[in-house]
């Protein structure tokens, strides 16, 4: 159990438990930020990996040979994380990114 999931528990009990009340815009914020932190539970730390690994590496190629992964594989966990993010992370040209 994760302290989001001991947070989202006590919450449902009330809010003597989180303090003093707040409007029901504080409210939207919180159901927000819950949602961003599952989101952050469930980020994988070999795509932060795969990532880094491509930086020093300089190409796709290279950088899934240093990983003993396929380039189309590791092409792909780039393209996922990239997707997760919500932005490019490399600027790919024919010399590498």
């Amino acid at each position: 159990m994760s302290v989001l999931d001991e947070w989202t528990g006590r919450r449902a009990t009330g809010r003597a438990d989180l303090g003093a009340p707040g409007p029901d815009q504080t409210d939207d914020a919180v159901v927000r930020a819950m949602s961003d932190a599952r989101d952050v539970d469930d980020f994988d730390m070999r795509h932060l990996r795969y990532f880094l690994t491509v930086v020093r590496a300089g190409t796709v190629s290279a950088a899934a040979q240093q990983l003993r992964i396929s380039q189309p594989s590791l092409s792909q966990q780039i393209r996922r994380l990239e997707q997760r993010v919500g932005a490019a992370l490399f600027i790919r040209s024919s010399r590498g990114v």
